[in-house]
């Protein structure tokens, strides 16, 4: 695997216990969780940030 690969360069590559790679639906489903995962942590974070601000505005 090359150093700089992605996610998903990464998560096409990888083979089951079985040896068997992941399919096309598998790898998209992933990605999928992956994206909305940061998302959800992304918001939780900025509305944290945005509530702190709020009640500490020194």
């Amino acid at each position: 695997m090359p150093p700089r690969a992605t996610t998903c360069s990464r998560r096409c590559a990888t083979r089951s216990e079985d040896g068997e790679r992941f399919g096309d639906q598998d790898v998209i489903n992933h990605m999928i969780f992956l994206v909305m995962a940061a998302h959800d942590t992304s918001t939780i974070t900025s509305t944290a940030v945005a509530h702190y601000l709020a009640k500490h505005p020194e």
